[in-house]
């Protein structure tokens, strides 16, 4: 018996999440749609927050991050240093507002 409602909760559960994965794709559709002349503040607040919430941030930075050591790395054996430098101060802008929205991260 006890494994049947464990089952069920798990199932409940299950569906929950997939009704929530729904209503957040709807709301991000919803919010990106949108002409910016019909984008509310509380709509930018509300799409932040889904970023918050689903680990985007997180993970839009890491791959900045990932991309910026690439270029760092690969500039030891590039002629183009000024293209280098103009590529990872492009890198830096996107970054420096990112940087301070997302919580302390280990190793960073």
């Amino acid at each position: 018996v006890r494994s049947g409602r464990r089952r069920a909760a798990l199932q409940l559960r299950r569906a929950g999440k997939r009704r929530n994965d729904r209503r957040r794709s709807q709301a991000w559709r919803d919010i990106l749609r949108r002409p910016a002349s019909q984008t509310s503040d509380s709509a930018v607040l509300h799409a932040i927050s889904l970023v918050r919430k689903t680990g985007s941030l997180g993970y839009g930075v890491a791959l900045l991050e990932r991309y910026q050591h690439r270029l760092a790395t690969a500039s030891e054996t590039l002629p183009q240093r000024g293209l280098v430098r103009l590529l990872a101060g492009i890198g830096d802008i996107f970054l420096a507002p990112l940087l301070g929205q997302i919580p302390e991260r280990p190793g960073a």
